[in-house]
């Protein structure tokens, strides 16, 4: 496996090679031709930082990608993109753009983990998580979460789920009940 870590700026498809990994940071919009060619490459890891974007549009995903991550990205409102990667089946959110919508995620049918976290000053707000209902989730994380008015029940139609990490201050154990009862083994408290 071959892992290659680059600034947009400093970006060369071309000359990847055989890398199976790659990081690509601060991705302002003068820099997003630079990731054209990225669907050409059989890359099994995906990480973008700082992208400069409101959605994922831009990115050119490879067909066959299984982990993406994405953080620090506070421009980002929308997923709209990532159904692209069809492979997907890992994917980490981390600080990103507030209320993010995870509509796209709703296409990603070999999705097993997914991870949302929020900053350590700013709670990660999401629209709804209704898209991944009926999604073949195995671990999900939700660290750092504005929870206040985000609706838990869809989480109750995971139906392989069987590790689930919420640590989100403002979402209540009484909004936790439901997804408790589809899930005995989460235990809440």
């Amino acid at each position: 496996m071959s892992h290659r870590q680059f600034e947009a700026a400093r970006l060369d498809i071309t000359t990847l090679g055989n890398a199976t990994t790659l990081s690509v940071h601060t991705i302002r919009k003068a820099e997003w031709k630079k990731l054209k060619g990225l669907d050409t490459l059989t890359l099994e890891g995906l990480s973008l930082r700082w992208l400069s974007a409101p959605d994922l549009t831009m990115v050119p995903f490879p067909a066959c990608l299984k982990s993406f991550s994405l953080w620090h990205s506070s421009k980002l409102k929308s997923l709209a993109g990532i159904e692209q990667a069809v492979a997907l089946q890992d994917v980490h959110l981390r600080e990103n753009g507030n209320p993010l919508d995870l509509s796209a995620l709703a296409e990603l049918t070999s999705l097993r983990v997914l991870g949302i976290e929020g900053g350590y000053n700013t709670a990660q707000q999401v629209v709804d998580l209704a898209p991944l209902a009926g999604l073949p989730i195995e671990e999900l994380t939700l660290i750092a979460v504005d929870g206040t008015d985000l609706d838990l029940t869809p989480l109750c139609d995971l139906p392989n789920l069987r590790k689930l990490d919420i640590s989100a201050p403002s979402i209540s154990p009484e909004a936790l009940k439901p997804v408790a009862e589809a899930h005995p083994w989460f235990a809440v408290g």
